[in-house]
């Protein structure tokens, strides 16, 4: 991690986003678990977590890395389950999994593309998400963003899910401080004051 944050710190709060290329190409990659977030399968399969949940729609993963997270909302029913990373590494090495490990019974429901995340829902964004998100995901993206991006993040999510739809953060790290991030610490009230605004 602290490789990493050498790496990204300073390059990513300028709005450098390349950096996240040369972390994928240098192999930089820790929030890479290779696997689908626990907690998202834990919110997807606890009843008291998933009857809140809408059923089926547009389901939207920020800063996808490889996918896993994407894939595990389609197979909930979540189509289409779009991935999106600044990087390309990133979104290339999604296909690239996808293709050989994912599971194929959700191949059309799956789609994995580079963007920027700032400008979904904009003009100036080159991938048209809509406004019909009916859920999204956040676990690594949030904390990995230096906190001048805080707020638009909120707004853009605000622009993209659907009024009755759900916005899913699995908040980490909650512990300790970590000024330099990323990742950056962070805490579930940084996400309500946010999104309540």
């Amino acid at each position: 991690v602290g490789e990493l944050q050498k790496v990204v710190t300073e390059r990513s709060s300028q709005g450098d986003h390349h950096v996240w290329d040369d972390a994928w190409s240098q192999s930089l990659t820790p929030w890479d678990a290779q696997e689908a977030q626990p907690g998202l399968l834990w919110a997807l399969n606890y009843p008291e977590i998933a009857k809140h949940l809408p059923k089926g729609g547009k389901a939207l993963v920020a800063g996808c890395g490889r996918g896993y997270d994407a894939e595990q909302l389609a197979k909930a029913g979540y189509s289409p389950s779009i991935g999106v990373d600044i990087s390309p590494i990133a979104v290339a090495k999604a296909k690239e999994w996808f293709a050989a490990k994912g599971d194929q019974s959700v191949k059309k429901a799956v789609q994995f593309f580079e963007a920027d995340f700032f400008k979904l829902g904009t003009s100036e964004g080159n991938l048209a998400v809509g406004t019909d998100v009916t859920v999204a995901y956040d676990y690594t993206f949030f904390c990995a963003l230096p906190p001048s991006f805080r707020s638009m993040w909120a707004d853009i999510y605000s622009k993209v899910i659907k009024a009755d739809g759900v916005l899913i953060c699995m908040v980490y790290p909650i512990h300790g401080d970590r000024p330099g991030g990323p990742p950056y610490s962070v805490s579930p009230q940084m996400y309500k004051d946010l999104l309540s605004s």
